[in-house]
């Protein structure tokens, strides 16, 4: 399972309009991750400062139709429900690969992976990698580098084990601005893709569970949520309350 920390206020967003809304990695609140692996590259090849920001700027056109979807693999994490939200919603991947398929049509590729926090892990990774490119004869491949760019993370956030589904659409008509409400806490104008949630299988619940976290009065929060869900057909969505009450 796959959990998606995020506000009820959203969550009642996501259920009245049936899809995710994915983030351009170069929209995120948090500017320098984007530039993380930039960084890191440039310290390797000892790059000057009007070279470095020269590959931000052609990074920032290469990652335009690459976006992004947060995840953790933690039910339960006390750092993510007061960092990002009041509640979690439990995704099986199986379901989200079917919902990804159903919308094959738009999508050049997709992937989920697990963020790298280990900055010495990191560094042998962009050695590796251009050691592979002056073999090749090539400079750094910009796809490869914006595959770098969204999973290099600081250490500074390992705590957040975060997961995610990366997504390159093969085209931007279906790309739209606007505030992009995962969060609403850090809400801001940003380019999003939104992922349905359908696929081809017409009885897929396109989520498994909601657990709410230490904010909540459950009994109360739990009758009102119920009710959301029976109103959207969604009466097998499991409704928990967080373990370190």
């Amino acid at each position: 399972m796959l959990y998606h920390y995020t506000n009820i206020s959203v969550l009642y967003k996501i259920l009245e309009s049936r899809r995710l809304r994915l983030t351009n990695i170069d929209c995120f609140k948090d500017t320098f991750e984007f530039k993380h692996a930039i960084s890191m590259l440039s310290k390797e090849l000892s790059l000057p400062l009007s070279m470095e920001k020269h590959l931000i700027s052609e990074l920032k056109q290469l990652s335009r139709l690459i976006y992004v979807f947060c995840f953790c693999k933690e039910k339960d994490k006390e750092y993510l429900f007061q960092r990002y939200g009041d509640l979690n919603i439990g995704f099986h991947k199986r379901d989200l690969l079917a919902m990804l398929a159903y919308q094959a049509s738009f999508i050049q590729s997709y992937r989920f992976i697990e963020c790298n926090y280990d900055e010495l892990n990191q560094q042998e990774i962009i050695k590796d990698a251009v050691k592979q490119w002056e073999q090749e004869g090539n400079f750094i491949p910009g796809y490869k580098l914006c595959l770098l760019a969204t999973h290099f993370k600081s250490s500074a956030y390992k705590e957040e084990n975060e997961t995610r589904l990366i997504v390159q659409l093969n085209k931007s008509n279906r790309i739209m601005t606007g505030e992009n409400n995962a969060n609403e806490r850090s809400s801001r104008i940003s380019n999003f893709w939104e992922l349905r949630l359908r696929s081809f299988h017409t009885d897929l619940v396109p989520f498994r569970s909601i657990t709410l976290g230490p904010k909540f009065k459950y009994q109360d929060t739990v009758c009102k949520l119920q009710d959301e869900l029976n109103t959207h057909g969604l009466e097998s969505v499991e409704i928990n309350s967080t373990l370190f009450r």
